[in-house]
């Protein structure tokens, strides 16, 4: 009796294992992906640009499941963005279409991932480094991601100073002395409100004249000097959503700048 005892033991011990063992198979692959995506287009500078950032993030960082790195070729094989904004973009060098592919290429990644997943968008004239301390930096980056859905950087600059008018009045924010961010990096978390951020960021982007350099038709402020495209309308967005996540999440470096103890992972330098 004892003897059938001790077996039923040892059944019900090997039950918990085995049940212990594929909790945690389904927690594997239920796990957040953090993804990672760069581009390159309008010339070999550009791909050799997107070339070393994408080797930089797989070398020196080890927090990424997916790392995507694009060019111009991938958008012309894209035939139905391509028909409707090749020729936009082959007419408007700057920023191959005034950065039109940004928000494009950014939603079409978040529809490849699972919800809750991370996404960072880095432009591909900034460098990665490999310092410890910034290595973890990026890791708190990601949890207050998970917290906030979204984090960018502020640029410091007023909004009316870096976008026209028209783009303004169209999206419907024109709060005095609010502040433009940025969307050199841009860390989203994957949820039903910021697809519907990216989707309408690219739908008003699609709207060339709101993204473009074409001069407002309503009076700029006093104090604008440029319009910043599709950070513009980031910007905007971020306000009309009631954003306010703003992180210090690169550094800015000069020809001037020690490269030594960064205290961030990724560094602005515009460099090809």
């Amino acid at each position: 009796m004892k003897i059938k005892y001790n077996y039923i033991i040892i059944f019900l011990l090997l039950l918990i294992i085995l049940w212990t063992f594929f909790r945690s198979f389904e927690n594997i692959e239920s796990q957040q992906k953090v993804w990672a995506i760069s581009f390159g287009g309008g010339g070999q500078n550009f791909h050799d640009a997107v070339n070393r950032i994408h080797n930089e993030l797989t070398t020196k960082i080890n927090v990424f499941n997916e790392i995507l790195k694009f060019t111009d070729e991938d958008l012309k094989k894209d035939t139905d963005f391509w028909e409707k904004h090749g020729n936009f973009i082959e007419n408007n060098r700057r920023g191959y279409g005034y950065w039109l592919w940004k928000p494009y290429l950014i939603m079409k990644t978040m529809e490849k991932m699972n919800e809750n997943d991370i996404l960072f968008y880095i432009d591909s004239g900034c460098e990665i480094t490999n310092d410890e301390n910034a290595n973890n930096k990026l890791i708190t980056f990601i949890e207050k991601c998970n917290e906030n859905e979204i984090l960018y950087t502020s640029t410091g600059q007023p909004e009316k100073m870096w976008n026209k008018m028209d783009t303004i009045d169209y999206i419907g924010y024109n709060e005095e002395k609010t502040i433009q961010n940025a969307a050199t990096i841009v860390i989203i978390k994957k949820n039903q409100k910021m697809v519907e951020f990216v989707n309408e960021w690219y739908r008003i982007s699609c709207n060339y004249h709101l993204i473009d350099d074409t001069p407002s038709i309503l009076p700029n402020d006093p104090s604008f000097r440029e319009h910043r495209h599709d950070q513009s309308i980031f910007s905007l967005l971020t306000k009309k959503y009631n954003m306010s996540n703003e992180e210090n999440l690169i550094e800015t470096i000069t020809k001037e700048t020690n490269y030594v103890n960064f205290a961030y992972p990724i560094l602005m330098s515009r460099k090809k």
